[in-house]
């Protein structure tokens, strides 16, 4: 068998040199920073209901990424620019990239619906970590936090039952049916695995 072996070529030993340089590109199209709040909203919402398709296919892991990309793009810093008439005065005053309250109402809807589908994916992969703190988000997304939102408080409320945070959970459920009556029969359901 030794002998065998021996007698056997070896295979060819191959060299190869490769050099790479880093290249840096140009801020444009796929940099986040140098688009416009517009532009922003459009590729967010675009994100987002890439992730509902494929939330809908059973491709959970895929659908968080694309909220996520959603999220990243609504909540990326701007390039830094002031305003015309500030750079003479101040430069401390950057002009408002989200300017406008329908460009603002906008991104806040999108925000939280992005942020709610984030977590419906999350809790379903099971984990319920995630799942909370993007409801967390939601409810705390507004200066004094949004936390009239029923839904936010719902699922982070089954996300904490499913981790065993039985006084958190129940303190959710409680708040999302007195908000919401007509949520009752469902919240019963969830605050018996607490009692």
């Amino acid at each position: 068998a030794t002998v065998a072996a021996a007698n056997q070529e070896a295979p060819p030993v191959v060299c190869l040199d490769v050099t790479v340089d880093a290249v840096a590109l140009p801020a444009g199209e796929d940099d986040a920073a140098a688009l416009t709040s517009e532009r922003r909203l459009v590729r967010a919402a675009k994100a987002k209901e890439r992730g509902v398709q494929l939330y809908a296919r059973g491709r959970l892991r895929a659908a968080l990424r694309s909220y996520d990309d959603g999220l990243r793009l609504l909540t990326a810093p701007f390039a830094s620019k002031v305003a015309p008439d500030a750079a003479a005065t101040s430069q401390q005053h950057p002009v408002d990239p989200w300017h406008g309250d329908s460009i603002k109402d906008s991104r806040g809807l999108l925000m939280n619906a992005t942020l709610l589908n984030g977590a419906l994916a999350a809790s379903k992969r099971g984990d319920h970590r995630a799942a909370e703190g993007y409801c967390t988000q939601v409810l705390a997304r507004r200066p004094g936090g949004d936390n009239t939102n029923v839904k936010a408080l719902f699922r982070r409320g089954r996300a904490r039952i499913a981790m065993e945070r039985w006084d958190e959970a129940d303190d959710d459920l409680a708040r999302a049916g007195r908000l919401d009556p007509s949520l009752a029969r469902e919240v019963a359901v969830e605050r018996r695995h607490v009692t």
